[in-house]
């Protein structure tokens, strides 16, 4: 008799333990969908922000490249290259750019470069703004992309487009964005080109 009541006390334990054994299961791996939807959907949120954060400066930057091609003096004939450069220089401290130039229509900077081949001429030169893909330098570490507008004729706005006005900015204006953004304690965000090249990150090497 005693031997019976052994037996049905073991077998229940058995039971009673394979019930909980297999309800922590489940508890867990519901636990664990729980967080990986909650990530996945704290990650799609923080792509948003970034994209919503990084669309804003663009346009920000694009208006400041639109305001400098209605420059007067700089699609003048009469204002020399010195005070037109000094007039650059000024917009390049103020809005922290690595350099601005011109190039009119024969597509020749004033740096001496010859960019009529270049899409953002050819589309600032038809009344456009336009915005590079992000250039990785030849150190691999690095990156850089051009914003352009047209240089209206005497200042006016949609008349005639007599040059293009483009800035170079490096990828320290990207890489202040992944660092404002955070993922959790340790967390960090970056940015990567289409073809899943990193052109911005915390870290800068």
């Amino acid at each position: 008799m005693k031997s019976l009541k052994k037996k049905i006390v073991v077998k229940s334990i058995m039971v009673i333990s394979a019930i909980l054994i297999l309800m922590t299961s489940f508890l867990l791996i519901m636990s664990y969908k729980n967080t990986v939807n909650t990530l996945e959907k704290t990650l799609k949120e923080t792509a948003e922000v970034a994209a919503l954060q990084i669309e804003t400066r663009l346009g920000t930057s694009k208006s400041v490249m639109a305001e400098i091609g209605t420059i007067a003096r700089l699609s003048n004939n009469n204002t020399s290259k010195e005070e037109k450069q000094s007039i650059l220089n000024l917009k390049q401290e103020t809005y922290k750019l690595k350099s601005v130039t011109i190039a009119y229509s024969d597509g020749i900077d004033f740096n001496g470069n010859n960019i009529v081949d270049k899409d953002f001429f050819k589309a600032s030169m038809e009344g456009k703004s336009y915005v590079t893909d992000p250039i990785v330098n030849a150190d691999g570490k690095s990156a850089e992309f051009i914003i352009s507008a047209p240089l209206w004729d005497k200042g006016y706005n949609n008349t005639t487009v007599v040059g293009v006005v483009y800035a170079v900015v490096d990828d320290e204006f990207l890489c202040q964005i992944t660092d404002s953004i955070k993922v959790g304690d340790t967390g960090s965000a970056y940015i990567t080109r289409a073809d899943g090249t990193i052109i911005a990150h915390k870290n800068r090497d």
